[in-house]
């Protein structure tokens, strides 16, 4: 049952690394010019914003009593699968009209918790892991602060 749920995380992460590495959409030269941002009321942003920040508040919370990314060598199975599930609503969440102070820190977010992730599951050393776990972290707390979270 172990080794299915690795898997699982393993190409769950896998793909998520791959969807956020790749070009929204392929241009060519010849493409006209692309039209001017498109604005966003306030009233959009604001539900941007809260949307982005209630997928990180319910997919994180009571995470802090799961342990770390690793329990005795081996990934924790369970606390990763949920990283893998909040990264994947904050990535969702996220829409044009997400304000920049609060989707750059959950693009922050993102980006760590992959990195944790995939260092936790694959061949990283510990001081890698603490190293991921750390940045991590700090990348929470930034979008903790840009939601007006309590901490």
């Amino acid at each position: 049952m172990t080794a299915i749920l690795m898997v699982v995380a393993i190409a769950a992460t896998a793909a998520i690394t791959y969807a956020i590495a790749q070009p929204a959409s392929n241009t060519s030269a010849s493409t006209p010019a692309a039209p001017s941002a498109p604005t966003f009321t306030a009233a959009e942003q604001a539900d941007a914003k809260q949307a982005v920040c209630h997928a990180f508040d319910v997919s994180t919370r009571g995470m802090d009593t799961q342990g770390g990314a690793r329990i005795d060598g081996n990934p924790n199975l369970p606390m990763l699968l949920r990283k893998l599930s909040g990264t994947v609503s904050i990535q969702a969440a996220l829409v044009p009209a997400t304000p920049a102070d609060v989707a750059e820190p959950a693009r922050g977010v993102v980006e760590t918790n992959l990195d944790l992730m995939n260092a936790a599951l694959g061949q990283a050393n510990i001081n890698e892991v603490k190293a991921a776990t750390d940045a991590s972290n700090e990348a929470i707390d930034k979008l903790v602060s840009a939601c007006g979270l309590p901490h």
